[in-house]
């Protein structure tokens, strides 16, 4: 029985992470993308920037929106994680990398910077009120929305996949993706979650699922370790049984 990799992430995140998988994975396994989301910039109005003391960066998505909005380059922003915190800095924006979550992001606020307004560039769907929780903390926090997740359906050949029985490694990278992947996923399925944190697992509906494992750490490079374990797991599995 074949094993795929079904990867959901929008493009071109879905890409450049099969990129990573692709020469690491056992041979016989096949990669599949179908993104459940396709990010939409959202028009805004002129933004005062100069008044802000920093601007908090969630994901890489935002920052088109910031370049083509004028965000002074001298002007920190402060980011999640370190693949958004060098695309940030590609785009000529001052950037510091303040932790692999927004969580993680919002207390090295509180502790590290100076006391002035911030700005938060995020899109239209987020799993943590990052804007909010630092407005109780004392801070103030403007936000716009520069970006949409626009839900889009899983491919008819991934669909094909998961009815068909055969293993599938699927890593899921935020809770919106967890929600609308099974939404869409059919029963009965062989699936191994690969999730990047322990409130994404919760998320998964247990009887879809042979294992969940959770990535040691939120970021792209643990994601990508697990799955190839995972990848390799049950390609070794598939063999034995095969040897039988």
């Amino acid at each position: 029985m074949s094993l795929t990799v079904l990867i959901t992430r929008p493009q071109p995140s879905a890409d450049e992470f099969a990129d990573i998988l692709r020469p690491q994975l056992p041979a016989g396994v096949r990669i599949l993308t179908s993104p459940l989301m396709q990010i939409a910039e959202v028009e805004t109005g002129p933004v005062e920037f100069g008044k802000y003391a920093g601007c908090l960066v969630t994901s890489s998505h935002a920052i088109g929106s910031l370049t083509r909005l004028g965000w002074p380059q001298d002007v920190m922003c402060f980011c999640v994680g370190e693949a958004t915190t060098k695309r940030a800095k590609a785009a000529g924006l001052a950037a510091r990398k303040c932790g692999d979550t927004a969580q993680e992001l919002m207390q090295t606020v509180l502790r590290d910077t100076s006391k002035g307004p911030l700005f938060y560039p995020r899109g239209k769907h987020v799993s943590f009120d990052i804007a909010g929780a630092l407005r109780e903390a004392g801070r103030v926090v403007d936000e716009a929305v520069v970006y949409d997740q626009v839900e889009t359906q899983l491919t008819a050949e991934s669909l094909a996949v998961l009815e068909s029985g055969q293993i599938t490694v699927v890593p899921l990278f935020s809770a919106r993706s967890a929600k609308l992947f099974f939404e869409q996923c059919p029963e009965n399925t062989k699936l191994r979650i690969i999730a990047i944190s322990k409130s994404v697992a919760s998320l998964v509906p247990k009887t879809y699922v042979n294992s969940i494992t959770v990535a040691p750490n939120p970021d792209a490079p643990s994601m990508a370790d697990a799955v190839l374990i995972a990848a390799s797991d049950a390609k070794r599995l598939e063999q034995g049984r095969g040897a039988q």
